[in-house]
């Protein structure tokens, strides 16, 4: 009897632990709402502040049931910057050190090109598990007349606690990202027009 005592003593740590990592993900389950112009509020109650104004919630990438999800936002930075222009963020919530960003993306649409201000390029984004035999992640497709950024595809997918830019050999196409879209695996951020030059 006394060996079956410890036995329990034992193992019944785990199986809290393992609840309380269940848990995790589920506080950040629902569409939260935006207060104060840059928070989240999850209806868990989960408060999630950004440096981002006119922040918007788009969607959660999945980082495990045992680990809070990436958060996928846009919003204008409020510092660091002199551009109003919105941008896509992934920002991981992490208790210490503070929730951080992970990955910062042009926001989908028609924006001035790299090359000129006359020119325009096309920018294409796409959250969830879009890389064929991947994991959730970001993929960005890019199409201009500028031969430099004409029809390029980056891709970053989970890795553990960060977003790793996928190789160019392991990069899907267009056609891949648009047939995990039909298979609702992977969704567009809806696009907005920012050609104009700041």
């Amino acid at each position: 009897m006394r060996y079956r005592t410890i036995v329990l003593g034992v193992v019944m740590p785990g199986v809290l632990a393992g609840c309380e990592r269940r848990g995790e993900a589920e506080r950040f389950e629902g569409t939260p709402q935006v207060v104060e112009d840059s928070v989240l509020v999850f209806p868990s109650g989960v408060r999630h502040a950004t440096n981002l104004r006119s922040l918007r919630y788009h969607d959660v990438l999945s980082t495990g049931a045992d680990r809070p999800p990436f958060l996928v936002l846009s919003g204008i930075p409020r510092a660091g910057t002199a551009s109003d222009r919105v941008v896509v963020v992934v920002r991981a919530d992490r208790p210490a050190p503070p929730a951080s960003v992970l990955a910062v993306f042009p926001y989908p649409g028609e924006q001035a090109g790299a090359a000129s201000p006359d020119s325009v390029r096309n920018v294409r984004l796409f959250v969830g598990d879009c890389v064929p035999g991947g994991f959730g992640g970001v993929v960005q497709v890019t199409t201009s007349a500028d031969s430099a950024d004409a029809g390029a595809v980056v891709a970053r997918q989970i890795a553990g606690d960060s977003l790793e830019l996928v190789t160019e050999t392991g990069a899907p196409s267009l056609p891949d990202v648009l047939a995990a879209v039909e298979r609702d695996e992977c969704r567009e951020i809806p696009r907005l027009d920012q050609s104009a030059t700041p």
